[in-house]
C-alpha cells in the first residue's frame, strides 16, 4: 500500500488516483439509503471494489466522496481478512464501532494530516479562516479539518 511518503509534495492527497493505482476499483452506487455513504469488498474472483453512494448524507459531496472513499481503504487495509468488518452494517449506530472509529481517523488523517493543521496555527491557537482555507485547499469537509484541530488540542478562534 502507499505511504505518507508517497503524497504529493502539496499534500493533497487524490483519493481515486491512490485507489487505482492499488488496483482498486473505484464505482459509485446508487442507494436510496442516505445513511449508507460507502463499501468496500473483494469478490470471490479476487476483484478489489471501493464503492461510494452519491445519495450518501455525506458523499453527496465532493470532499464527502473523499472522505468515504479514504474512510473504505482503511477497511481494505486493515479489515480486508475479517469478513464481518466488510460485510456487516449496524445503521443504527454505524459510526460507533471501533473498526469505524479507526477508518474515520485514517480517513481524516490522510486527507488533512494533523501536523498540517498544525503547521497553520499560533500559540495553540487556530483561525476559523485558516481551517477554511485547509479545507479548500485539501477538499475535506468542515468536519474534518475542525476535528482535525480539535484533535490537536487547538482553540478555534
Amino acid at each position: 500500500y502507499c505511504t505518507r511518503n508517497d503524497v504529493p509534495d502539496d499534500g493533497f492527497v487524490d483519493i481515486t488516483e491512490w485507489l487505482q493505482s492499488l488496483e482498486v476499483e473505484v464505482v459509485t452506487y446508487s442507494l436510496t439509503r442516505p445513511d449508507v455513504e460507502g463499501a468496500c469488498f473483494i469478490t470471490s474472483d479476487s476483484k478489489v471494489i471501493a464503492m461510494y453512494n452519491p445519495n450518501g448524507r455525506l458523499s453527496r459531496t465532493k470532499s464527502g466522496r473523499r472522505s468515504t472513499l479514504a474512510h473504505e481503504l482503511s477497511h481494505l487495509i486493515f479489515d480486508s481478512k475479517k469478513a464481518s468488518a466488510l460485510g456487516q452494517v449496524d445503521f443504527r449506530n454505524p459510526g460507533n464501532s471501533h473498526i469505524e472509529k479507526r477508518a474515520n481517523a485514517f480517513a481524516a488523517e490522510l486527507l488533512l494530516p494533523r501536523s498540517t493543521v498544525l503547521a497553520e496555527s499560533r500559540a495553540g491557537k487556530i483561525t476559523a479562516d485558516a481551517l477554511k482555507r485547509l479545507c479548500r485547499k485539501y477538499k475535506v469537509s468542515r468536519t474534518i479539518a475542525w476535528h482535525q484541530a480539535e484533535n490537536q488540542d487547538l482553540d478555534i478562534i
